[in-house]
């Protein structure tokens, strides 16, 4: 379909151009045209070929213009519709009043037959729009939790028990990532990683393991009509 749209103006500009070039070739022959003065066809010819170019130019330039207004109003619906996920970890002491209910995602799809270990954590989103289709991606895999999909509005929070499959710990840190969209349907991913406790958390909630970082958003598709 694009190259279709792409090929229609090229062939309309091509016949333009080839235009009195075929009046210029009929000249040679014996037709009325012939009848007329050389050097006025070629003046003609050249501020033919001028203005063509000419509007050829001005018309390119609107197209630019108009495409770079039209990305700059996309780039700035998506700025003012950025999603972000920050990740609090469980705290004892802040929550201890609270009653909470957390919901336990395994990672690794039949983790649940194994030896895990967890991070109680709260997501929230941040950000400036509403985050749609938030799903969890197993970086080590790439396998993802289609069961699990769920969407978070401006400062909503949402409380889980990530676990995380003991066997797979490398050097004492995992990592996953954290699928999305805005509201335009451009595509986002920030990358979570887990680090073993080293002094586990005394509390109704311990945490064998902590957040040791995450990544800002990152666009990974925007999205297209």
């Amino acid at each position: 379909m694009k190259r279709e749209k792409f090929m229609l103006p090229m062939l309309m500009i091509l016949l333009i151009l080839i235009m009195p070039l075929i009046v210029n070739i009929l000249m040679l022959f014996s037709t009325p045209l012939a009848k007329g003065n050389i050097d006025a066809w070629i003046s003609f010819y050249g501020s033919y070929l001028g203005g063509v170019i000419g509007g050829i130019a001005t018309i390119f330039g609107i197209y630019l213009t108009l495409k770079y207004s039209k990305e700059k109003d996309i780039d700035d619906k998506r700025r003012l519709t950025l999603p972000y996920i920050s990740i609090i970890e469980y705290n004892s002491r802040a929550n201890a009043k609270n009653e909470i209910t957390y919901e336990a995602i395994y990672i690794e799809a039949l983790s649940s037959m194994t030896e895990n270990e967890g991070c109680y954590v709260t997501l929230k989103n941040i950000g400036f729009g509403s985050a749609i289709d938030i799903t969890f991606e197993d970086s080590h895999t790439g396998d993802l939790q289609k069961k699990l999909c769920f969407n978070l509005g401006l400062n909503e929070e949402k409380h889980f028990y990530i676990k995380l499959p003991s066997k797979k710990i490398v050097d004492g840190e995992y990592k996953i990532s954290l699928l999305f969209k805005n509201l335009l349907g451009d595509q986002y991913e920030q990358t979570v990683i887990f680090r073993n406790n080293s002094e586990k958390k005394l509390g109704f909630y311990p945490n064998s393991m902590i957040v040791f970082s995450l990544s800002p958003p990152l666009l990974t598709k925007k999205y297209t009509d």
